[in-house]
């Protein structure tokens, strides 16, 4: 009769023991080392209403209510511009972000980058979230041959082929009919129409009893944020238009009477959708993102390998890269790179005013190993509104963000070596301009 216990012998046991304690051990906690920021600007004065075919949006009400549309209303130096209550948020978002890195980022050690239009909203965001930050005055590279390019929402083309979609791909998208389309969301349409009690005749060509969905629908390229003129496009802007207000510390009572913060997140589902149409087609994505992500690859190459890139502006040595852009440049990127989000007080995968897409730059202390983490930070529309002086202290809401091709480091965190390649992928080649930046 065999004396051998049925249970795994004990150094069999033991091995099996050791194994598992080796696979839990195998990475020590990252620490976080670096940080490469992709924002939105802060929050800014509306689009002139001439944008929409009309001479002011108090069009938008039967009642004629007056909108606030003039840069004096908002508190900003020009139209499209970054407003004082934007600039204060922005430094309040600043000041967090001091405190939320381990590390000490200096002048010294920072690169800044931001678009620069006529607005100088990005330029002005940068700066301010910056001064926040605890920089005295912070030097912001924003040369247009470089930024222009690393910017681009849709208007420049690398090559013939990395142009805006035609109408028959954006219609593969949407079910192949535009009215059909937006017919199906008529109760999204309607719920910011009935809100407003839109509209005046005049928007509809003299029509009595106009609401935003008589409007007329037209495929529009040269409108790359959307594409598509009509009900959508419409009350896209004017849903964001009523959430600007908000946040700026607003009364919108007079424009959109009864409605409160949360209401205000409901019908800005319409401006979602509205962006989804062109941001989230991979075909837009990668003839106008290709040149940021992968100007972002490089960088945290550069900064996790110690190794000097020429191109590039920033130094191996820096720990903070910042770059200021728009909305559809985080939406470009989210899109390459398959990711989702969602934080308080806003729809899904929305990048609100001022919101940050922060890639953390994270070493394994036991074998120097770089990983990156995404994270999306943003304040809610009530803690925007709430800022006044620009010196409180707010916690904003920061979510992990991950990439569903790239999660298998620690911490659901993606090993730089993976994140180069993943990049790669999703970069088209003939889209990328040669840059010195």
């Amino acid at each position: 009769v065999s004396t051998q216990s049925t249970g795994s012998p004990p150094n069999q046991m033991h091995r099996v023991l050791l194994l598992l304690s080796l696979l839990l051990c195998v990475h020590g906690d990252l620490s976080f080392n670096k940080l490469v920021l992709l924002s939105r600007h802060g929050i800014r004065t509306p689009f002139p209403a001439s944008n929409l075919g009309q001479s002011s949006y108090a069009a938008f009400s039967k009642n004629g209510a007056a909108w606030p549309e003039t840069p004096e209303d908002w508190g900003a130096a020009g139209y499209e511009h970054l407003t004082e209550h934007g600039a204060a948020v922005l430094r309040v978002m600043g000041k967090y972000f001091r405190g939320w890195v381990p590390f000490n980022a200096s002048a010294a050690t920072s690169t800044l980058y931001a678009d620069d239009d006529s607005a100088h909203r990005d330029l002005e965001t940068a700066q301010n979230f910056m001064t926040g930050f605890g920089f005295s005055e912070p030097s912001v590279y924003h040369n247009a041959s470089c930024t222009t390019w690393l910017f681009n929402q849709g208007a420049k083309m690398a090559d013939p082929s990395c142009g805006l979609p035609s109408k028959p791909l954006v219609d593969g998208t949407i079910g192949g009919d535009m009215v059909a389309y937006t017919a199906q969301y008529k109760d999204l349409i309607m719920g910011l129409s009935d809100a407003i009690d839109c509209c005046n005749a005049s928007v509809c060509g003299g029509k009595e009893d106009c609401t935003l969905m008589d409007l007329p629908i037209t495929f529009n390229p040269t409108h790359f944020w959307s594409l598509y003129d009509g009900p959508f496009s419409t009350a896209s802007v004017l849903a964001e238009l009523i959430s600007l207000m908000y946040a700026n510390g607003m009364d919108t009572k007079a424009v959109a009477p009864g409605l409160d913060a949360y209401q205000i997140s409901r019908l800005m589902e319409v401006h979602a959708m509205d962006m989804r149409l062109g941001d989230s087609m991979l075909i837009t994505a990668q003839a106008f993102g290709s040149q940021l992500i992968d100007h972002i690859s490089r960088t945290i190459v550069q900064l996790t390998s110690g190794e000097s890139d020429p191109t590039l502006l920033s130094s191996p040595s820096d720990n903070l890269v910042y770059y200021a852009a728009h909305d559809i440049n985080l939406y470009f990127l989210r899109a390459m790179l398959r990711m989702q989000w969602q934080t308080e007080g806003y729809n899904k995968n929305m990048a609100p005013p001022g919101s940050m897409l922060g890639f953390q730059l994270m070493q394994d202390p036991q074998d120097a190993t770089w990983y990156v983490k995404t994270v999306l930070a943003t304040m809610s529309m009530e803690q925007m509104r709430g800022v006044s002086s620009g010196e409180e202290s707010v916690v904003p809401d920061i979510v992990p963000v991950i990439m569903p091709e790239c999660y298998d480091g620690p911490e659901q965190s993606c090993a730089v070596g993976k994140f180069k390649q993943l990049v790669a992928r999703a970069v088209r080649a003939e889209c990328l301009t040669p840059l010195q930046c």
